[in-house]
């Protein structure tokens, strides 16, 4: 955004605040706002470009890394017992894990090795947050650097529920679908679908609005999703043309983060 911005959990009640500066990870990018001024002016600009190009030949080689970022959303540093773990999509009780349990380093990053296609997602535990699973969307074939995630705690998201007047179920997950423009940047304009449900809201300006559009920060949240698998589809708002999509698995008592990316 190239501007200080409070994380949406202050709307909690929680006197926390992430700063996103210029050229970080999480920068977002308002080029989808040029929707307004006519639908093409979205879908050809730089952000959107890789919608219409081919697809690179990825270079062989054995192992490809993810590197990510990953922050409890009070503190803003990375929480107590923090610990990722690769597991491939088959294995959705991540019995087998693709990698052994990794903390973050001295710099406070987590990387993971895995064989180059890995397809499947991150499991992410800590002593303080809510078990969480990352699906990066589609296979890993080159190096890839992951935007800061913000792992929450169950206070969190209970008081989040009901900022916007949601009683959350027992029987349901929390889904929060991140989009990416060809920039590999979290962006606003794109609007998400799922074929399961559930109440769907965005923050724009710092605030929750009921839209699956999202805002500056990159950000849909689907709350009372039915457990089980869902498809997630993201499309460039104003035009209907599709950006990308993904699955993921829905579990009560997680959050689960989707991340949505054009087509490599």
């Amino acid at each position: 955004m190239g501007r200080s911005a409070c994380c949406w959990v202050v709307l909690l009640g929680i006197v926390a605040c992430t700063e996103f500066k210029p050229g970080s990870d999480v920068e977002t990018s308002t080029d989808t706002d040029m929707l307004s001024g006519g639908q093409m002016s979205a879908v050809t600009s730089s952000a959107w470009s890789c919608l219409d190009a081919p697809p690179p030949t990825p270079a062989r080689r054995s192992t490809v890394t993810y590197t990510v970022t990953l922050v409890d959303s009070v503190t803003n540093a990375p929480p107590a017992g923090l610990s990722v773990q690769a597991c491939d999509d088959v294995d959705v009780t991540c019995s087998r894990p693709a990698t052994s349990k990794t903390g973050p380093g001295a710099d406070g990053r987590v990387r993971l090795s895995m064989p180059q296609g890995f397809d499947g997602f991150f499991e992410i535990l800590s002593d303080t947050t809510l078990p969480t699973r990352l699906y990066t969307d589609g296979t890993l074939s080159a190096d890839a650097d992951g935007a800061t995630l913000e792992l929450i705690d169950e206070m969190s998201v209970v008081s989040l529920a009901s900022v916007v007047g949601v009683e959350l179920r027992a029987d349901s997950g929390l889904v929060l679908a991140r989009a990416f423009n060809c920039k590999e940047e979290l962006t606003s304009g794109v609007e998400f679908s799922n074929d399961t449900g559930g109440v769907v809201f965005a923050f724009i300006d710092g605030l929750p609005i009921e839209t699956a559009t999202t805002g500056a920060e990159g950000l849909v949240v689907f709350a009372n999703v039915p457990k089980g698998f869902t498809f997630i589809e993201g499309a460039v708002a104003g035009t209907g043309r599709l950006m990308g999509s993904t699955t993921a698995e829905v579990r009560p008592g997680y959050v689960i983060y989707a991340d949505v990316r054009p087509p490599p």
